[in-house]
């Protein structure tokens, strides 16, 4: 592996990404002219350029100082940027702007005494719309409501959730193929677009990332402080907007970590976090039910309120709700690569469509790489992780009855499925795959201990 020096190059690098992203916040904000351009772009460009630095030195903690994994990342900051633009010109008019106008109302009575969530003056919406809008409004009352610097920190939340469930994949998964995962990981349309706005997306995918991350090590049976921390943080704040999301992630650790361990000498660690999983687990279900506006959580009820709710608008389509083996497969399949050319009624799901359907051959092509999934779901706990959460998003979400909804939400899938269409041929190797990282080496994670939509779904 080619390590990455330490200054020089490495430092230009950083400035000119730092200021190209930087050029584009102002761009974006100025409507691409400059013309009393001057006090609208200074916020955003001053934020990007901050972030971008920022940014710098966790893609070296991601990549484990690998120079071309740097570069790869790297160039994913650029594709992120224009994924951005894409995103603010073609919908910048959606729920992001909702989102604008509830935060800076926000912003207003947080300037005139400290608001709660829970005593906001008027709701605007679902409760995990209100709290992403509070907190919204608590940048605003920092930076001033200026709707394209929330674009970049939502941006800067997505990418660094990315990085998570990259660090988290390649310290668990040593068959990984660490830079087909990257260029999949950094490089998909939907992960560049979709998240890259003021909205849930970008929060989840940041804290689904961060609870990956801490349970990557925790489901390996290293019980430590920071991986601790980090997934319950993970989860905690997941559930604040999505807590079914943050419980299909519990579900799947929890899941995971059942599996028998060779370590006599770990057993106890698997017991207290099998116990722990388990109270997370039961808190988890519990505002489940509550936002489903249920009594307790079954499973039937729950698949027949998303339809219902999902159903309507210019995107419906009639879904394969997966019920059983029968249709498990047109199911998962339906959920996984849809909608197809024939299916799309809009720009966006005409390319929604076209990324579907090189998923389609990605997936075909990725054949000898997603055979080794049955034999390493007996041996690696971040793959059952990954066949877990996969299987369980699948099911969820085969009542989806709209296409803008499925494939937004889809984001928050990709991360930890393409895990599985990243893993390298068995007989593979070279710089690519991770024969056994030395961060990793022994079972221990060193370097991680150095770092410290629709509005109504």
């Amino acid at each position: 592996m080619q390590r990455l020096p330490s200054t020089g190059s490495d430092l230009i690098t950083a400035i000119a990404a730092a200021l190209a992203v930087g050029a584009v916040a102002a761009f974006a904000a100025t409507g691409i002219t400059f013309r009393d351009a001057t006090d609208v772009a200074v916020h955003p460009a001053t934020m990007a350029v901050l972030l971008c630095l920022v940014t710098i030195p966790l893609i070296r903690w991601a990549v484990s100082g690998d120079s071309v994994l740097f570069r790869i990342v790297l160039g994913g900051v650029a594709a992120k940027c224009l994924g951005t633009y894409l995103r603010f010109t073609l919908t910048g008019d959606g729920d992001n702007n909702a989102y604008h106008r509830a935060g800076s109302k926000i912003a207003g009575w947080l300037s005139d005494d400290f608001v709660l969530p829970g005593n906001l003056p008027e709701s605007f919406g679902d409760t995990g719309t209100d709290w992403l809008s509070y907190m919204l409004g608590w940048l605003y009352y920092f930076t001033g409501p200026n709707r394209v610097t929330a674009y970049v920190v939502f941006t800067f939340l997505s990418f660094v959730g990315a990085l998570f469930f990259y660090r988290a994949a390649v310290s668990a998964v040593p068959e990984l193929d660490r830079h087909r995962y990257a260029l999949l990981l950094f490089y998909l349309p939907s992960l560049l677009f979709w998240p890259s706005t003021i909205g849930k997306e970008a929060w989840m995918i940041f804290f689904l990332g961060l609870a990956a991350l801490g349970g990557s090590l925790l489901v390996q049976h290293h019980l430590s402080v920071w991986h601790l921390g980090a997934a319950l943080a993970g989860i905690a704040m997941a559930a604040r907007i999505r807590p079914h999301m943050a419980a299909l992630m519990v579900v799947a650790l929890v899941v995971t970590s059942l599996w028998p361990w060779g370590s006599q000498g770990r057993r106890g660690q698997q017991i207290f976090i099998t116990v722990l999983g388990f109270a997370v687990m039961a808190i988890a279900m519990g505002q489940v039910a509550e936002y489903f506006n249920a009594d307790r959580v079954e499973l039937n009820t729950v698949l027949d309120f998303t339809q219902d709710r999902t159903a309507g608008g210019d995107s419906q389509f009639t879904p394969i709700r997966i019920t059983g083996p029968r249709n498990l497969v047109q199911g998962t399949v339906s959920v996984i690569f849809r909608p197809s050319l024939i299916e799309a009624s809009s720009t966006l799901q005409v390319l929604g469509s076209i990324e579907s359907l090189a998923m389609m051959a990605l997936a075909a092509q990725s054949w000898k790489r997603i055979r080794r999934v049955p034999r390493l779901f007996f041996t690696n706990a971040y793959v059952r992780f990954s066949v877990t959460f996969t299987m369980g998003f699948v099911v969820a979400f085969s009542v989806i009855s709209n296409f803008g909804i499925l494939t937004r939400q889809r984001a928050q899938l990709w991360p930890i499925l393409l895990v599985l269409f990243a893993l390298a041929p068995a007989n593979a190797t070279g710089s690519g795959t991770q024969a056994k990282d030395e961060d990793t080496a022994g079972g221990t994670d060193d370097t991680t201990d150095a770092v410290p939509a629709s509005i109504t779904t």
